[in-house]
């Protein structure tokens, strides 16, 4: 988990420093949105159906899943 989370704050990076370099390529094209699907709202779907799959390791899921969200919530920030 660790290798995906750093990968996620990686790409969390360059697209940060696309939004933050080309305003203009930014309001064309939705990179925050493309980044949002890729690397938040895929993962965090795939843990919710992981939960209701395997209710007995809900608990931990859900801590996971909340730490996901508040990295996407610090990126959007960002937008």
């Amino acid at each position: 988990m660790k290798a995906l989370k750093d990968c996620r704050l990686k790409l969390q990076e360059l697209y940060t420093n696309i939004i933050l370099g080309d305003p203009r390529y930014c309001a064309e094209n939705n990179p925050e949105q493309n980044l949002w699907k890729t690397a938040y709202h895929q993962l965090i779907e795939s843990l919710r159906k992981k939960m209701e799959d395997n209710p007995a390791n809900t608990e931990s899921l859900k801590e996971h899943l909340l730490s996901i969200i508040e990295e996407g919530i610090e990126f959007l920030k960002i937008c």
